[in-house]
C-alpha cells in the first residue's frame, strides 16, 4: 500500500511540510527496481532506518583530526604508470576502489597488506604521503559498504600507511526520495565514526542538494571543531556549471555560517582554483588529468589567456612515460597553485568564438557605399507643421503628411475660395452681377446701352 504521504509529492513542498518523508516520484516502482529506501517500503525502510543508526546528521564519537598539512594540489594515480623508476612525490591519491580486490567467492581483499608493498606496487618514493579517495563508482563504494565490516577493511587499509582517508560518496540523486538521502547522509557518517576508530585520519565527504541538508551540514560541523576540512566531488554530481557554482557558492557561505576556516577538499574541481584562492584561507584540488593525459601521450600547456590546453606527441614504442608525467605535473600544478595565489594571466581571457586571423572577412551580399546609407546621410530639417487647435477624433484615420509642393497648391486653393467668398453678394441680389443698374453719372452706362460692353470692347466700325 502506498502511502498519501509519499505519493507523488514534490522535493521542494516534502522538505518544507513533510521533511524527509516526501517522494518526488510518481512512479514507485523505481523505488522498488532500485531499492530506494522509501515511505512506500515499510519494512525495508525500518531496516536501513537500524543500519544506519537513525537519519539525523549526527556523529556518535569525534572523528581522529588529520596530522599534516594538506597541499594546494595534489594528483590522482591509478596504477604505476608505465614508469620505469620511483615516483618521487611528497603527495598522491590512489581512489579506494584502486586498492581493493573483490574474489569470484564474495570476498573483499586488498591488493596489498602493508606500507611497503602498495608503494611498491605503484611504484612510489617510501617518503611520499597517500590520500585514499573515497568517491567512485556506485557499484565500488556499494560493495565496499557491504564488505567492510565483516573483512575488516578499514583497519587494514590503516596498515598501509595511509595519511588521510575520504569517505566514500553515496549517491545523491535529484529524482529520488530525499529519504534516501537520508540513509545515505548515515552511511557517510558511520563510515566516517568507524575509519577514525580504526586509527585513519577521516575527512568525510559532503553530498548536499537542499537547503535543508546544508543546514544539517553546519551544526554538525559547529559541534565537532575536530571538522577542520570537508571533501566534495565535482566531477558528476556538480559538474555541470549551473550545480557546480551553485554548490560552490554555498559552500563559500556555509564557511561564513559555520564562522570559522574550513579547508575544502575538491576532487574534479580545477576551475575553482581561484575562486578557492580568494574564499578560502586553505584549499587542496584533486584530480587525475596529468596521469590521464599522459597515459595519452599529451603534454600540458596553457596560453596568456590562461586557457589549458592538451598537448598531442607521439612516442615510440614501449618508451617510459616518467619524464613525461614529471614534465606534466610540475607545470600543471604550478599553474593550479598560482591560480589559488591570485596570480592573474598575462592578458585578459578572450572569447571563446574567436575569428582566425588568417581568414579575410566578406560579406554574404555586396554592400552600398557607407554615405549613402540612412543613419549616415545628411540630416534634414523637417518644417514645422502647427499644431491642429481641434481634438483629433479617435475614429478617424491618421491624417496623411503631405509634400511640400501639395501644402503650397491646397493654399493657393484655399485663398481663392475666400477671396471669392469675400467678393460675394446676399443671395437676395445675385442678379445684380449679371446686370448692372443704370449710373447717370456714367455715359457708356445708360438706359439702352450694350449690356456688359465698354467702348473700348466695341468694335471700330470699318471706313471704305
Amino acid at each position: 500500500m502506498r502511502p498519501g504521504l509519499c505519493h507523488g509529492v514534490d522535493t521542494i513542498l516534502a522538505e518544507r511540510q513533510f521533511g524527509y518523508a516526501g517522494c518526488p516520484s510518481f512512479d514507485h516502482k523505481q523505488c522498488e527496481e532500485r531499492q530506494w529506501t522509501c515511505a512506500c517500503n515499510p519494512p525495508l525502510l525500518g531496516k536501513r532506518m537500524l543500519e544506519v543508526g537513525g537519519f539525523g546528521c549526527k556523529l556518535g564519537a569525534k572523528l581522529k583530526p588529520i596530522g599534516d598539512a594538506l597541499p594546494k594540489y595534489v594528483t590522482t594515480i591509478y596504477h604505476n604508470g608505465g614508469r620505469s623508476g620511483l615516483l618521487d612525490l611528497d603527495w598522491v591519491a590512489i581512489p579506494l576502489y584502486r586498492i581493493i580486490q573483490y574474489g569470484s567467492d564474495g570476498t573483499a581483499n586488498l591488493i596489498a597488506e602493508d606500507a611497503e608493498s602498495l608503494r611498491k606496487i605503484f611504484r612510489l618514493h617510501a617518503r611520499t604521503k597517500i590520500i585514499v579517495t573515497g568517491p567512485g563508482a556506485d557499484q565500488g563504494i556499494e560493495n565496499f559498504w557491504k564488505h567492510h565490516q565483516k573483512a575488516g577493511l578499514l583497519s587494514r587499509i590503516q596498515k598501509l600507511g595511509i595519511s588521510v582517508f575520504t569517505v566514500p560518496n553515496y549517491s545523491f540523486f535529484f529524482g529520488m526520495p530525499p529519504m534516501h538521502h537520508r540513509y545515505n547522509r548515515g552511511r557517510i557518517l558511520r563510515m566516517g565514526e568507524r575509519a577514525s576508530a580504526a586509527g585513519l585520519p577521516t575527512i568525510l565527504h559532503a553530498n548536499i542538494l537542499h537547503e535543508a541538508d546544508w543546514c544539517d551540514w553546519e551544526k554538525l560541523v559547529r559541534e565537532h571543531p575536530e571538522i577542520t576540512a570537508l571533501c566534495f566531488e565535482f566531477q558528476t554530481g556538480y559538474a555541470s556549471a549551473v550545480h557546480g557554482d551553485r554548490a560552490f557558492d554555498r559552500l563559500v557561505k556555509f564557511q561564513s555560517n559555520v564562522n570559522r576556516p574550513i579547508h575544502p577538499i575538491l576532487i574534479g574541481g580545477a576551475r575553482y582554483a581561484a575562486r578557492l584562492g580568494k574564499h578560502f584561507v586553505s584549499a587542496t584540488v584533486i584530480d587525475a588529468q596529468p596521469f590521464m593525459q599522459t597515459a595519452h601521450r599529451k603534454s600540458f600547456d596553457y596560453t596568456d589567456d590562461d586557457r589549458f590546453l592538451w598537448v598531442f606527441k607521439a612516442t615510440p614504442p614501449n618508451e617510459a612515460a616518467d619524464a613525461r608525467f614529471k614534465g606534466t605535473l610540475q607545470k600543471y600544478s604550478r599553474r593550479i597553485e598560482e591560480r589559488m595565489g591570485g596570480v592573474p594571466p598575462i592578458r585578459q581571457t578572450e572569447l571563446p568564438f574567436r575569428i582566425p586571423s588568417s581568414k579575410r572577412l566578406s560579406g554574404g551580399c555586396r554592400q552600398k557605399p557607407v554615405h549613402t546609407l540612412p543613419l549616415f546621410g545628411q540630416f534634414q530639417v523637417q518644417p514645422e507643421v502647427a499644431p491642429d487647435p481641434e481634438p483629433q477624433v479617435r475614429s478617424a484615420p491618421p491624417m496623411r503628411r503631405l509634400s511640400d509642393a501639395q501644402t503650397a497648391s491646397s493654399a493657393a486653393q484655399v485663398s481663392t475660395k475666400v477671396k471669392l467668398a469675400t467678393n460675394r453678394p446676399n443671395s437676395h441680389r445675385k442678379k445684380s452681377l449679371h446686370i448692372p443698374r443704370p449710373n447717370a453719372s456714367d455715359p457708356m452706362k445708360k438706359v439702352g446701352g450694350a449690356v456688359g460692353h465698354s467702348p473700348a470692347t466695341e468694335a471700330a466700325p470699318v471706313r471704305s
